[in-house]
């Protein structure tokens, strides 16, 4: 059952909900009723000098690797999801109850 702080692949379809889809790392920010969760999308993708927009709103996760992760990565923090437990089909990792991710939760708090 995943938890807030967790780390999953999820399952982001092409079209509609089912079908040929790409597995994105994502952030389980918290339940949300019986069998649905908020997620954040994760990116391997650094932001760009100078950033546009979307790269204003990626926070870094600087122990990516301690959190299963195979490089360095970042949340965005505007790709915010409630999404069914049935797309999330592989635990990665957890950064609950660490301080990065009470940070990262609250830059997603700005961003929103």
């Amino acid at each position: 059952m995943p938890e807030s702080g967790d780390l999953y692949k999820v399952k982001i379809f092409f079209k509609g909900t089912s079908g040929p889809y790409k597995s994105r790392p994502v952030l389980i920010l918290n339940p949300i009723g019986e069998n649905h969760y908020t997620i954040a999308e994760i990116t391997s993708k650094s932001p760009k000098d100078p950033p546009g927009y979307y790269d204003s709103v990626k926070e870094e996760i600087e122990n990516w690797n301690d959190y299963g992760l195979d490089r360095k990565s970042y949340v965005k923090c505007k790709n915010v999801y409630d999404v069914e437990d049935l797309r999330l089909y592989q635990k990665i990792g957890t950064m609950k109850d660490t301080e990065e991710f009470e940070r990262i939760v609250d830059r997603i708090d700005e961003c929103n």
